[in-house]
C-alpha cells in the first residue's frame, strides 16, 4: 500500500473524501465522494457502481446493518485517494457491494485502521494518514 495523507472539512457532521474507484486490472474507473465512517466495520461500494465498473466478485459475506442482516458480494477493486486531479495513493482492497448505501463508497475501519484517522472537531477538519510518513 502506498503512503499518503488525505484531509478535508467536516460537512454536515460527515467526513467526505474524493476517491476514484478502479477495476483491479483495467483502467476503468469513476471518481466518487466517499464517506469516511468510523461506525462501519468494512468498506462498501454501491451495487450499481460495482456493476457499472464490472468489478470481479470474489465471494459473498453476511453483513449486519442498521436495516438488519444482508448478504453482500465481495468485489475486488483499487481505491485511489485524490486531491483535485492529483493521485495521492492507491489501495488494492476487497470491498462489499451493497444496495441502499448513503454514499457510492463508504470507507470503514477495516481501511481507516491501517493508518491514523483524526477528527479535529473544533477546527471542522479531519485528517487520514496511511502508511509510512517521512
Amino acid at each position: 500500500m502506498s503512503s499518503f495523507v488525505v484531509s478535508g472539512e467536516i460537512e454536515n457532521r460527515r467526513c467526505l473524501a474524493t476517491m476514484a474507484v478502479l477495476h483491479p486490472r483495467a483502467e476503468v474507473g469513476k471518481e466518487v465522494s466517499a464517506l469516511l465512517d468510523t461506525g462501519a466495520t468494512d468498506c462498501m461500494i454501491s451495487v450499481a457502481l460495482a456493476d457499472e465498473l464490472g468489478l470481479p466478485v470474489r465471494g459473498k459475506k453476511g453483513v449486519a446493518t442498521a436495516g438488519g442482516l444482508r448478504t453482500a458480494s465481495i468485489v475486488e477493486c483499487r481505491l485511489v485517494a485524490m486531491d483535485g486531479d492529483r493521485q495521492l495513493g492507491v489501495i488494492r482492497t476487497p470491498v462489499l457491494a451493497l444496495d441502499r448505501l448513503c454514499a457510492e463508497l463508504v470507507i470503514g475501519v477495516s481501511l481507516l485502521g491501517q493508518g491514523t484517522f483524526e477528527l479535529r472537531g473544533r477546527e471542522g477538519h479531519w485528517l487520514w494518514s496511511v502508511g509510512e510518513q517521512s
